[in-house]
């Protein structure tokens, strides 16, 4: 097994074993991961705000975590009103009967929340 020494601090000692953290105090042994980095997608809604038809576009993300993405449109009062599935990096989102008003959003893979934001209808 390979102990990697990382850091001393306020009297306290760091070691690294395997990629798992162990923080040494006098009486404590914390375990942890060391942290990953996320490439979390931009999601852009435009026009903003819009009349008749604006497009959600995703931007900068790992294309696998865009598979099998759902969009959720939630009202001012946190009702669902319009739900539809995502396929490639770009969804065109239609008034349809929709109120003017301000929208919320929500675009779902099947494990985390991609991202979120809102818009306006005019």
């Amino acid at each position: 097994m390979e102990i990697e020494f990382v850091k001393e601090t306020f009297g306290s000692t760091i070691y690294n074993i395997k990629e798992v953290y162990y923080f040494l105090d006098s009486n404590v042994v914390v375990a942890g991961v060391q942290p990953i980095t996320l490439n979390h997608p931009q999601i852009i809604v435009s026009p903003n705000p819009f009349n008749n038809t604006a497009t959600l576009e995703i931007k900068d993300g790992v294309q696998s975590s865009l598979e099998r993405c759902v969009f959720v449109m939630y009202d001012m009062l946190g009702e669902e009103v319009k739900r539809m599935d995502v396929t490639g990096n770009k969804l065109q989102i239609e008034k349809d009967n929709l109120q003017n008003g301000m929208y919320f959003y929500r675009v779902n893979n099947e494990n985390y929340t991609i991202g979120t934001g809102k818009f306006i209808i005019e």
